[in-house]
């Protein structure tokens, strides 16, 4: 009995957690396009090969969770703002924090693919 009602605060804390660490759902698709023309910043897709070959955001790169996790960092200019995204959030927000543990100045998280398409974002398709 004191197994599950471990496991069940665990579930309570990690609800908690994550509800703490929410994307920025306010994201301003054209200034960020602006951003991006003129070099202030660079979008990053975190999700799988597999998934950025079915669709990405246009004008993002591509640099997987997998590679942060295994210590991989990307070549980008510590000081300029990385916006990440993936398929819901989630795995943006570790990116996010991996970036930022590595010197990675301003690293902003747009949460999943779908908050950059209902935000007016367009999507590249294959």
């Amino acid at each position: 009995m004191k197994c599950g009602a471990v496991q069940f605060c665990l579930v309570i804390i990690s609800v908690q957690y994550l509800g703490c660490h929410k994307t920025d759902t306010g994201i301003d698709v054209v200034g960020i396009k602006k951003e991006i023309a003129n070099g202030k910043s660079i979008l990053v897709d975190v999700r799988t090969d597999d998934e950025w070959q079915a669709g990405k955001a246009k004008g993002a790169v591509h640099f997987e969770l997998a590679r942060l996790q295994n210590g991989e960092m990307p070549d980008f200019d510590r000081g300029r703002r990385i916006y990440v995204y993936c398929q819901s959030g989630m795995r943006s927000k570790i990116a996010q924090q991996i970036l930022a543990d590595n010197g990675f100045k301003n690293v902003v998280n747009l949460g999943g693919l779908s908050v950059w398409q209902a935000k007016g974002g367009k999507i590249d398709e294959p």
